[in-house]
């Protein structure tokens, strides 16, 4: 009994603490290789999120500089990143759907 009840418990708390990110669906503004930041605009405001040495970039773990390099040529372009207290956990580029 009490190794079901320890087992739910630490499942409960594997998957809390992975829901825990949030998605953020925004437009790209810049990148700052330097201060490690992310700046984004989300309905006429622009955010600012801390970024890692690795980030999850396309499905892949993906050191700064590949991040920074493919980021800026997006400037003005639709973008999907993962958040997680202030921190980007995971960046996808999106498709646009066209007219």
């Amino acid at each position: 009994m009490m190794r079901v009840l320890i087992g739910s418990v630490a499942c409960a708390l594997a998957f809390g603490v992975t829901a825990a990110a949030d998605e953020v669906k925004a437009t790209f503004v810049k990148i700052d290789p330097d201060k490690k930041v992310i700046v984004v605009k989300v309905k006429d405001k622009e955010h600012e999120y801390d970024l890692d040495d690795e980030v999850e970039f396309d499905a892949k773990r993906a050191k700064l500089a590949r991040v920074v390099a493919a980021l800026k040529k997006m400037e003005g372009k639709p973008i999907v990143i993962d958040v997680d207290n202030k921190k980007v956990t995971r960046v996808r580029i999106t498709k646009v759907d066209k007219d």
